[in-house]
């Protein structure tokens, strides 16, 4: 019974977390509380996962051993610590660089949320995890949808003159990534479920989502849904899905056209416009205006890379870690790397990236095993989807914690304790 109740309120403490992200998002947006005040409730997260992790040691003391994860864990706080007493500006590393907000403080929260999803092993759990994730995906999908549509029930935002989706966030490019892992949690649920009726709820709220990610004009979310679809093709083939199989992969190019007819979504010419620079890359013409900059500024970042391989130049320094000032582009200071791991590998150093690297392959091996052995594929797939779009976009504070979480359901702590036992 006491087994029960510690398992049912770290995962309802799972869910208040991106509850409260959620709420927190959409007060920042109406203007209700700042975005530097949001990222400080990251720390009175951090320091409630602090308190759980504490309750949870003590009631699995007999039980839980080190094992490869805690030591995982340990490094990358360890590394997050080092990197912040090195950095450039140490304020900087403790609170994070402004708009950004990713100093100690919100790292510390993502490691550590990480670390209790870990312990939620059972699938009812998980589910609960994914439909919550899923239903403020799609209350964000209409909120978007009504900034596309000029309503009056929502403030319009436009940006150098176009008009911009973000739901709850400040980007559209983090907006994008909550639709794309939204909507891969949904495919997932979709894929496993028996029930018809509830297929037939999910495919409506995957429609939602759908058209949520292609308002947002992010190209590295359609990249990452493009990834995570050979995964689906291969689950659905394999345990014979052909007719969930049909509907995603019927629904994924029309409501690009839909989308597109309407002009509430301009990524059929982005991805024309990619696939053309694609291949001048090929022919060995590395523009450095190819993928909106971001080719001129990973040239930039890996030429300083090596001056911080040890330490890195601090949490959330990227802007400073340029002799002569940060990379300026037209639209202003280039604050991140515009991909995770070069991000990690500039302001926290090699060895950190390394821990991350090490940390996600086999978090995504142990998903792939998951996949073929137990029919699951329900948290593989935003993990694939977000690591594939970070290799072309930035972490930030309004959708990192869900990745992290979904990381964390992908280890099945209990499970590895038991069977050790």
């Amino acid at each position: 019974m006491l087994k029960k109740i510690s398992k049912l309120y770290l995962t309802y403490y799972i869910i208040l977390n991106i509850l409260i992200i959620n709420i927190s998002n959409f007060l920042v947006i109406k203007h209700v509380i700042s975005y530097f005040l949001y990222s400080r409730f990251l720390l009175y997260l951090l320091i409630g996962n602090i308190i759980v992790i504490i309750i949870n040691l003590i009631q699995k003391r007999k039980t839980n051993k080190l094992n490869y994860y805690d030591i995982i864990v340990i490094l990358l706080i360890v590394f997050a610590i080092i990197s912040t007493i090195f950095s450039i500006y140490q304020t900087v590393a403790l609170y994070g660089y402004k708009f950004r907000f990713e100093g100690l403080s919100s790292i510390l929260y993502y490691i550590t949320i990480f670390y209790l999803s870990s312990y939620i092993d059972d699938k009812k759990d998980k589910k609960k995890i994914a439909y919550t994730i899923i239903i403020t995906g799609v209350i964000q999908a209409v909120y978007g949808f009504l900034q596309m549509s000029k309503s009056p029930l929502v403030e319009t935002i436009y940006h150098n003159g176009i008009l911009w989706a973000i739901g709850f966030t400040e980007n559209p490019n983090f907006f994008g990534t909550y639709m794309l892992m939204s909507l891969l949690y949904t495919y997932g649920l979709l894929l496993e479920e028996k029930k018809k009726e509830i297929k037939l709820i999910l495919g409506l709220l995957s429609i939602i989502l759908l058209i949520g990610l292609y308002i947002s004009n992010t190209l590295s979310c359609v990249v990452g849904l493009l990834i995570a679809f050979i995964l689906i093709v291969i689950y659905s083939l394999k345990y014979k899905k052909k007719k969930e199989l049909l509907f995603i992969s019927l629904s994924i190019p029309i409501m690009l056209f839909l989308t597109s007819s309407v002009e509430y979504t301009t990524l059929v010419s982005d991805i024309i416009k990619t696939k053309n620079e694609t291949v001048e890359i090929t022919k060995g013409d590395l523009n450095n205006s190819y993928g909106t900059r971001r080719v001129w500024i990973w040239k930039e970042s890996l030429k300083i890379a090596p001056k911080y391989f040890l330490t890195g130049a601090g949490l959330d320094n990227f802007p400073y870690a340029f002799e002569g000032g940060p990379l300026i582009s037209k639209y202003g200071i280039i604050d991140k790397a515009h991909n995770e791991l070069l991000q990690i590998l500039i302001t926290e150093g090699l060895f950190c990236l390394l821990t991350y690297i090490v940390l996600y392959a086999t978090t995504v091996i142990k998903g792939l095993k998951n996949l073929f052995k137990k029919k699951e594929i329900l948290i593989l797939l935003p993990v694939i989807g977000y690591l594939v779009q970070a290799q072309f976009n930035i972490s930030s504070i309004e959708v990192a914690p869900i990745f992290y979480i979904s990381l964390g359901l992908l280890i099945e702590r209990n499970k590895s304790n038991k069977k050790k036992s």
